[in-house]
């Protein structure tokens, strides 16, 4: 009888350990499942942003950036962060973060001064910030073409759980990319 008692004391102790890994092994791929959805969801909405901004044109009539910045490529919207350009079809274009939401969206401007947004991320991720640089001036307005050739944005993201794991954070990091256009409008001048 004692012999048994040891024998299944045994069996029950490499149960417990097998089960704990087998449960440790289980938290660590629904981990790793929830990083690459995150930087799978990053990376489109980086590239997508990108393709848009690499085509972005200057603002010569002053027809989509903040006042007095007429011939910038690129510029703050109104949301306070985010950035809003002109864009290949000449159609002005912000991407920003929508604070309530915690998702980037990406708007264009309509006839009648109303944006036509659309969601470019899920809603899966937590963004928490999204700054560019796009406000930074020219020193003079003859730099103007070489100071704005190019944008850098800074997002601060999340990966949240879902279920019962709604409050636990997976994944939390900085995401900073600079982009630069491909499609330089610069004046050429000749002597």
């Amino acid at each position: 009888m004692v012999e048994i008692l040891v024998v299944v004391g045994i069996f029950g102790g490499l149960i417990t350990l097998v089960s704990g890994i087998f449960l440790a092994n289980f938290e660590l791929q629904r981990r790793t499942l929830a990083i690459q959805k995150t930087t799978g969801e990053i990376s489109y909405a980086i590239e997508y942003m990108g393709r848009a901004i690499r085509m972005a044109r200057n603002d010569h009539e002053n027809t989509c950036l903040y006042e007095d910045a007429e011939g910038f490529t690129y510029g703050i919207p109104e949301e306070g962060n985010g950035i809003q350009f002109i864009d290949y079809q000449e159609e002005c274009i912000k991407f920003f973060l929508d604070d309530d939401e915690g998702i980037i969206k990406k708007a264009i401007l309509q006839d009648d001064d109303s944006w036509e947004e659309h969601n470019l991320t899920s809603g899966a991720l937590q963004f928490e910030n999204f700054e560019s640089d796009a406000n930074v001036t020219p020193d003079n307005e003859e730099d103007l073409y070489v100071k704005q050739p190019s944008a850098t944005i800074l997002l601060d993201v999340r990966a949240v759980g879902g279920g019962e794991y709604s409050e636990r954070i997976w994944w939390d990091a900085k995401v900073q990319t600079t982009i630069a256009r491909r499609r330089l409008d610069i004046e050429r001048y000749h002597d």
